[in-house]
């Protein structure tokens, strides 16, 4: 194949599949005398970049491959629990010194200051076991797991939480998690700027499900018409925050397998998900770039938001966001100002 060929394929680039041979080659090494057991590393990348890269049938990738449909299911199993194991890595949680570096690529991408990452769900559709369906039906009106994520300004994950039941939305499941404890705790560096004449803290940029945070800034929520201070600041807000939507059309983009239902076991479904933004962010690492036409393939449907409906007084994170919303009226003049 040529190089081009070889993306379309499965998906990376030659420089991105030897990395993952070169890490994987142990854990994935040929064990035994059987002939499944004699398929050689590199082949075993290969199918299962194939699984997650089309939407075919194993049986059919099998035929491509010259294997049988359970040993494509077969090494597939093996290749996200490798995957999850040693390359797991690739998405951690930011040091000090890195939290800075986000928040000024932020700042030079996307025009919003002291911002340190975005947070969204995305919901994956699922075969839900029986007994649990109504845990699993979602208000989009399918049944769903929820990956749960913060990214940079570059579209790097730095946080991940998958296998989350679909109903559940993505406030009440992030409140659920140590992160959420950690950041009420204070485990962000305690750096402010002075903006619209007050101290701006580190925060994460959330869309209206979430509560209102000084870690924590969502865009202000009207039932009519906004006056045009809001609305500016809402603007510039959704322009830094949809860099986590655009995270998941890239994933979704790439791995095709992941925009249909997953037809795994509920408790591998997870694993496929974590897979899937492991490789995202290795892809992105090595400037693997998604290619514009996979995204094509992507039906962006945006849901009406549901609201947070009981959001918490926050005095202090609505002077953050009054201060920024401010700091952005002022700077009014300048070329990058979205009207």
């Amino acid at each position: 194949m040529s190089d081009d060929e070889f993306k379309d394929n499965f998906r990376v680039t030659r420089k991105t599949f030897s990395y993952l041979l070169d890490n994987l080659k142990v854990i994935l090494s040929p064990k035994g005398t059987s002939p499944r057991a004699s398929i050689p590393v590199d082949k075993k990348i290969a199918i299962s970049l194939k699984v997650l890269a089309t939407n075919c049938e194993y049986r059919e990738i099998g035929i491509i491959f010259g294997v049988g449909k359970s040993t494509v299911c077969h090494i597939f199993k093996s290749f996200i629990t490798a995957v999850t194991s040693i390359l797991s890595k690739h998405i951690k949680f930011p040091s000090d010194e890195e939290f800075r570096q986000m928040a000024i690529d932020f700042e030079q991408l996307w025009q919003y200051p002291m911002a340190i990452g975005a947070i969204d769900g995305c919901h994956f559709c699922i075969n839900a076991p029986l007994k649990q369906s109504t845990d699993y039906y979602n208000y989009k009106n399918f049944k769903s797991v929820v990956a749960l994520a913060i990214c940079d300004a570059n579209y790097k994950v730095w946080y991940l939480k998958t296998g989350i039941p679909g109903r559940t939305n993505d406030s009440g499941a992030f409140r659920e998690t140590k992160l959420f404890k950690d950041l009420e705790s204070g485990v962000l560096p305690k750096d402010t700027r002075v903006f619209g004449g007050s101290n701006i803290p580190y925060h994460l940029l959330g869309d209206g499900a979430f509560a209102l945070k000084e870690w924590l800034i969502k865009p202000f929520i009207y039932r009519d018409s906004a006056p045009s201070d809001q609305l500016l600041f809402n603007r510039r807000h959704s322009r830094a925050r949809r860099v986590i939507e655009n995270t998941f059309g890239r994933i979704k983009g790439r791995w095709r397998r992941l925009s249909k239902k997953l037809e795994v076991k509920i408790e591998d479904a997870g694993k496929v998900i974590h897979t899937a933004f492991i490789l995202h962010n290795i892809c992105e690492e090595h400037r693997d770039v998604t290619k514009t036409e996979w995204l094509r393939d992507i039906t962006h449907i945006t849901p009406r938001r549901r609201i947070d409906v009981n959001p918490i007084n926050m005095d202090s994170a609505n002077v953050i966001r009054n201060s920024l919303k401010d700091f952005f009226l002022s700077q009014t003049s300048q070329p990058w100002n979205i009207k």
